[in-house]
């Protein structure tokens, strides 16, 4: 996207001005107004919804992992981002709602990277204790969902409901790594949320590893309980 590429050129503008890469460069103004240095580029979209939200969902997406956009220009891009010209409400909930999004699985990710660098006994432990806590908002689960054929289904709890729970998919294997699983909601993606009844819930307390995937430990418990559950239906 054009706009896009624009506000990154403008923060290496901002760098040739302020000394070098080195420099740490804000994306708002120093005065009173405290507006955001590239307000004009998200005026210029504004106007057209589809269009504003296409731009704002791109920057957003700069802050995934996957993205490898280094930290200054996040923190440049984030100051733009809190400090844009915004007429409606929406505009700014349309953001919150998408990092709310975001935050449900890369920091849940990050805290379960921290996690594996505990001693081995410390997870085995852990997963063994685990399967007598209740679900709590974030933690990754395994369900047995009979309509869906794939074999392991894995989630991670956003919230607790009134019948169960809601949840992200995720979508990988017993020996691949895992990440949030999508579905077209017109012409983008969006994370698949689903809901779930306490009874799906078969593995409780997922720990992946630093790559996002299952410990064989758990990918092993996990093939013997869609065993037993699977031959209990033939």
């Amino acid at each position: 996207m054009k706009a896009v590429a624009g506000l990154k050129m403008s923060y290496q503008v901002q760098q040739a001005i302020n000394g070098g890469k080195r420099a740490v460069i804000r994306g708002f103004r120093h005065d009173d107004s405290d507006s955001a240095l590239c307000s004009h580029l998200y005026t210029m979209v504004r106007g057209n919804r589809q269009h504003r939200r296409a731009f704002l969902i791109s920057l957003l997406n700069l802050f995934d992992d996957s993205s490898k956009t280094e930290v200054n220009m996040l923190l440049f891009i984030a100051d733009n981002l809190a400090c844009f010209p915004y007429q409606t409400q929406e505009e700014p909930l349309f953001i919150m709602h998408h990092i709310d999004i975001t935050l449900s699985v890369s920091g849940s990710n990050l805290l379960q990277s921290f996690k594996e660098r505990k001693p081995r006994k410390d997870v085995d432990s852990a997963d063994d204790t685990g399967q007598r806590n209740e679900v709590e908002v974030m933690d990754i689960v395994a369900i047995c969902r009979p309509k869906y054929k794939d074999r392991p289904q894995i989630a991670q709890i956003v919230q607790k409901t009134r019948s169960g729970y809601s949840i992200h998919w995720m979508t990988g294997s017993y020996s691949g790594p895992w990440a949030v699983a999508k579905k077209r909601d017109g012409r983008k993606k969006v994370p698949w949320v689903d809901n779930i009844k306490e009874s799906d819930i078969i593995y409780k307390k997922i720990s992946l590893t630093s790559g996002q995937k299952l410990t064989s430990k758990v990918a092993q418990t996990l093939r013997a309980l869609y065993a037993a559950k699977d031959g209990s239906k033939s």
